[in-house]
């Protein structure tokens, strides 16, 4: 009799396996048709591609929730105080609540990376490794994202499943080409490798150019024009390079297996990703002292922006020149790199 019961058992145990393990036909589907999105949005963001299908997935039901196939709202976004597109209403925790309406699930899939980046909620989940989904679908339930307490243990289970976890793991191992694609909808794949095999170092300017060509109207990112060069140089015999509007400064630092708090401290940050414009970005740590005696200033510059220029702490600067590291500075003030200033110089707040 126990034999018996040992054999029930282990007959029910490996049929709900089976079960579990069993891959819906839809949600393949939806896989399928929106990996690449999310692929290039992690990329631009930070947000785990297999984060956003797994929600996606949940949260529009594959795609075939009202609010999905009427709005294209994929991830249940509500309207919030600064929504100021399309809205619909829809019963969820309360009657008639606000949700966002999209042009297209793009925008839907766009909207939802920005949401996650640009509250502060959620900044904590930006510290994590892009790997760590489990961490990511906890913090989303920490953070206020979903009010199932399951909400984690769903997101895991179809990570797992159907293994959406490779689609992060592709976007850390190939991350140049998911930035230039991100930076260019119309681009796909296959474009950017056929760039990439004709170009030779003689023609890299004329490659740079063909892959940053006019993004999408969905795309949020523009093209920074900039008077440093490209690529990794030196200022003050400090490593740096500039960074376009639109980098996320977390995924650079993992793909380069640097430490992200590291590098916001190189660079006086303290909770800044996607840039909002253009900077130069360290990755050494700058001198106490210039390689000139004296910055003389432009019209509003600050002691901020003169230690990025000059690859010199910006803490050295303040102790020399007396003033607050924000203060703009009026034009043709000397402001010292090696020592304490001779004189007083002259603010403009």
């Amino acid at each position: 009799m126990k034999l018996i019961k040992s054999l029930v058992l282990l007959l029910l145990l490996t049929s709900y396996q089976t079960f579990a393990q069993q891959q819906d036909p839809k949600v393949k589907k939806y896989i399928e048709t929106y990996k690449h999105i999310a692929m290039v949005e992690m990329a631009r963001t930070g947000v785990p591609a297999c984060i956003t299908l797994a929600q996606g997935i949940l949260e529009s039901a594959a795609g075939e929730s009202a609010l999905a196939t009427r709005s294209n709202n994929h991830f249940g976004i509500k309207c919030k105080t600064e929504w100021t597109g399309a809205k619909t209403y829809h019963d969820d925790d309360a009657k008639d609540e606000c949700f966002r309406v999209y042009n297209n699930v793009e925008e839907s899939f766009i909207d939802h990376s920005d949401f996650l980046k640009n509250r502060p909620f959620y900044k904590d989940l930006f510290t994590l490794q892009l790997n760590d989904y489990k961490g990511w679908a906890y913090g989303l339930k920490k953070a206020g994202y979903a009010t199932n307490k399951n909400y984690p243990a769903l997101l895991i289970n179809l990570i797992e499943r159907y293994a959406l976890y490779d689609y992060s793991s592709e976007v850390i191992a190939n991350y140049d080409m998911y930035r230039t694609l991100a930076l260019n909808r119309s681009m796909k794949a296959d474009d950017y490798h056929a760039l990439a095999k004709n170009a030779v170092k003689s023609d890299k300017k004329e490659f740079v150019e063909k892959v940053t060509v006019v993004a999408a109207p969905a795309v949020t990112e523009k093209k920074t024009e900039s008077r440093y060069p490209e690529g990794f140089f030196t200022i003050n015999g400090c490593k740096v390079f500039y960074a376009p509007e639109g980098l996320s400064l977390y995924a650079f630092a993992t793909n380069r297996k640097m430490s992200y708090a590291r590098l916001l401290a190189l660079n006086n940050l303290t909770n800044e990703d996607v840039l909002t414009k253009g900077m130069l970005v360290y990755l050494d740590k700058r001198k106490r002292k210039g390689d000139k005696q004296v910055h003389v200033t432009s019209q509003g510059e600050t002691l901020r922006d003169i230690a990025l220029q000059e690859g010199v702490r910006l803490e050295s600067l303040v102790k020399y020149n007396k003033i607050n590291a924000d203060s703009r500075i009026a034009a043709g003030q000397q402001v010292y790199l090696q020592k304490r200033a001779s004189s007083k110089i002259n603010v403009l707040n």
